[in-house]
């Protein structure tokens, strides 16, 4: 298979020395006719605006006058003129008739106006010859012609000349189309060389690789459509990383207690209802914590991966708040606890978004409220609208706080609060990562404020329907 720069650099190639081949095909072919009909053309509107000026000219006596038009020799004779010509004066300039050898083949010919070519003793020399009949209706025998002759020059001389010039300037076109077709296939070529070179990187699952900028337009929208399909895959590859070092390290823990539970139910635990209850328990617990991780680390994987689907459409965040509060306030009142909805109506509308999937953000948020919240403590809900008409929902509790230093990273996978008991909350420690993928996805701001010993407060503003 020929590589892609050969073929180019032949077919650049090819195509110069056609153009060559063209220019000689039309010197051979072309020049003389066009030369020859130029020259007709010029010289015929030479003798009819001569013969314009001369035509009511008379002359009763004898005449021939011999002058200059563009450097074109020009005779003006009647036929007594003609046969009185002196040899001295006609053969100041070639002619290959004469004056009365030119009337008597204008006669001839029956002809207005007479143009032609014709030769004289010298093959290589051509002449055009224009002539015409100014009448006299008065005295017809003194009536006057126009009589022109151009030496053409010689014409072969000319072809040899030119032949030279083109074969002389033939060579080095063909000498520089083939060094400038070079050049020309290698930069065509190169750029997409390196996509290939590039490409079969990535396709061995190098993704580092950065696909570089060119200054061909297709070439580079391609190089871009690589570098994103670069970039989303390293995102899915480190999902997958992560997912399976979650899998592996997460489920291990409930995995061997569920395991260890259930031999001790085999072993000690069969006869004694109180502790095998106990033990099915603790079972359960492990099996329904196992479950949720699972979920919670296959919904993340798919917003890293940008595979999740969003049904966007008009939501209402007052009702979903009311949903999600409700499915909260039975567990809150079980430990004392109470969810307080603060609503803010003015300037308030309707947002753009997934309803499932900012109902799973509120979920999160509310119930990370609800786990770090004091008992007997209030958990506030607050919805308001901002100047610019932006809605902005918020969750306080009256927690242990955030540190300053863990602002930033309690956003991150797996972060939480108390590092000595990383279960103790109950959680899979994906739930703020997992409300984080979901607001960017739907470019809302986001953020927490918190004050040690105080509480925090999670909020997140959304665009209103109109301004989508």
């Amino acid at each position: 298979m020929r590589k892609l720069q050969n073929r180019t650099w032949a077919i650049f190639a090819v195509f110069s020395i056609a153009v060559i081949g063209l220019a000689w095909g039309f010197q051979a072919l072309a020049f003389s006719r066009l030369y020859y009909r130029q020259e007709l053309e010029r010289i015929g509107e030479l003798g009819n605006t001569i013969s314009e000026r001369w035509k009511h000219v008379r002359f009763s006596q004898p005449v021939s006058i011999r002058f200059y038009e563009d450097e074109i020799p020009v005779r003006i004779f009647n036929r007594a003129g003609a046969k009185t010509v002196d040899e001295i004066e006609a053969s100041q300039d070639p002619d290959p008739l004469g004056p009365w050898q030119f009337i008597v083949k204008y006669e001839a010919s029956g002809k207005d106006v007479y143009i032609n070519t014709e030769r004289d003793e010298h093959p290589d020399t051509e002449f055009i010859v224009y002539g015409r009949r100014l009448d006299n209706p008065v005295n017809p025998d003194s009536s006057l012609y126009v009589y022109i002759v151009d030496p053409l020059g010689s014409l072969h001389s000319v072809r040899i000349l030119l032949r030279q010039q083109l074969l002389l300037i033939g060579v080095i076109s063909i000498l520089l189309a083939v060094i400038l077709s070079y050049f020309m296939a290698f930069s065509v070529a190169k750029p997409i060389v390196d996509l290939t070179e590039k490409a079969g990187r990535l396709a061995q699952g190098d993704y580092s690789v950065r696909f570089s900028r060119y200054n061909i337009e297709e070439i580079q929208k391609l190089s871009d459509t690589l570098n994103d399909a670069t970039e989303k895959l390293a995102r899915i590859d480190e999902t997958k990383n992560n997912l399976l070092a979650s899998v592996s390290h997460d489920l291990r823990t409930p995995l061997t207690m569920i395991k260890a539970y259930a031999e001790m139910i085999r072993d000690l635990s069969w006869s004694n209802e109180e502790k095998r209850n106990e033990h099915i328990r603790i079972i359960l617990e492990e099996s329904d914590w196992m479950s949720a991780l699972i979920t919670d680390i296959l919904e993340y994987a798919r917003i890293r991966s940008g595979t999740m689907a969003y049904e966007m459409r008009v939501m209402d965040l007052a009702g979903l708040t009311d949903i999600c509060a409700d499915r909260f306030r039975d567990a809150t009142v079980q430990h004392g606890k109470n969810i307080a909805i603060d609503w803010e109506n003015p300037g308030y509308r309707p947002v753009w978004g997934d309803i499932n999937r900012i109902q799973r953000v509120m979920n999160n948020l509310l119930d990370n409220a609800v786990k770090f919240s004091e008992e007997n403590g209030m958990i506030h809900i607050r919805i308001s609208c901002t100047e610019e008409g932006n809605t902005v929902w918020e969750v306080r509790d009256h927690g242990p706080g955030i540190a300053p230093e863990n602002l930033e990273s309690i956003w991150d996978m797996y972060f939480t609060r108390d590092k000595s008991e990383p279960r103790k909350s109950g959680g899979t420690g994906l739930g703020l990562s997992i409300a984080r993928g979901i607001l960017a996805a739907h470019g809302a701001k986001y953020g927490v404020r918190s004050t040690p010993g105080e509480g925090s407060v999670f909020w997140f503003s959304m665009k209103t329907e109109k301004e989508r």
